[in-house]
């Protein structure tokens, strides 16, 4: 039921606001309007204006409207009114008139889009529900009730988890190209994070579908969602320890040279890593911020 009358609503509103662009437009342009109906049928409730002579009707039906304008192919007009006929205007006046519906209804568009985006989005949280016995993410170490910070590609810098659909989208590229994942994880905002590997490549994906989540083992916790306006403050982000410098360089800084990253974002990580030396893994460590 409550479906059923939020279309009803949804209709009403969108053909009120698509007649009422034909209705503007023509009394701007000297155009007289007879009749502004919203709705078909019976008439609910009318109201005809003392001054323009315009009848105002509400039918029963909501999935249509109509604005009827003085017109000599439709009715005889009289001589002194024939300049406020419809059919007498020019062909920039009546497509203007003619056009005025459909624009209102995209103006309407936009600022609907524009209200839900300064409102902000509800978007689940990403943490993670205890994953599957035997699965890729239990086998990482990964435990339920853990926040996902960021997740990196081999070779790529991390990049900031905001929601469980963005962590799934990651997944599910990385997965289709055969591609391991290091995911960083935390318990909470502010606290500090840990490194797993999540080994994608092993995964069959000759037949993906919406189980590729629970093969993985990476499911949402519960129905927790969050406001993007109104998010809690995430845990910082991983640093990378440039081996070139042998400090810790923030991964949200977007430079040239990890060098130049860390002095002009005045990035200061509370320890620096020594450079690695020859014979290790030239993959960089991950560290943590305390800003």
């Amino acid at each position: 039921m409550l479906t059923l009358l939020a279309f009803l609503v949804a209709i009403g509103l969108l053909v009120a606001v698509h007649e009422y662009g034909h209705y503007r437009v023509a009394v701007a342009c000297g155009v007289k309007v007879l009749r502004f109906s919203v709705g078909f049928g019976k008439p609910l409730w009318s109201w005809r204006s003392p001054r323009s002579g315009t009848e105002y009707v509400l039918g029963a039906l909501p999935l249509g409207g109509y604005v009827r304008m003085l017109d000599e192919r439709e009715a005889a007009v009289p001589a002194a009114e024939r300049h406020l006929a419809f059919n007498t205007q020019s062909l920039r006046v009546r497509t203007a008139i003619v056009a005025a519906g459909p624009a209102a209804n995209l103006l309407l568009a936009v600022l609907l889009y524009a209200l839900v985006a300064w409102m902000g989005v509800p978007q689940p949280q990403p943490v993670l529900s205890t994953p599957a016995p035997a699965s890729l993410a239990e086998r990482a170490g990964v435990r339920g009730g853990e926040w996902v910070v960021a997740l990196a590609r081999e070779g790529d810098a991390p990049q900031p988890i905001e929601s469980f659909g963005d962590l799934r989208w990651q997944l599910t590229r990385a997965a289709l190209a055969q591609q391991d994942l290091k995911l960083w994880l935390a318990s909470g905002p502010g606290e500090p994070g840990r490194e797993v590997r999540l080994e994608l490549s092993q995964v069959d994906v000759r037949h993906a579908d919406a189980t590729l989540m629970r093969q993985i083992g990476i499911e949402a916790r519960g129905r927790r969602r969050c406001w993007a306006s109104s998010r809690p403050k995430a845990p910082p982000l991983p640093l990378a320890c440039s081996p070139a410098t042998g400090c810790c360089v923030s991964m949200a800084c977007r430079c040239a040279t990890p060098r130049n990253c860390a002095s002009s974002s005045g990035c200061r990580p509370p320890t620096a890593s020594r450079a690695p030396s020859a014979g290790t893994s030239s993959a960089p460590a991950a560290c943590w911020s305390s800003k």
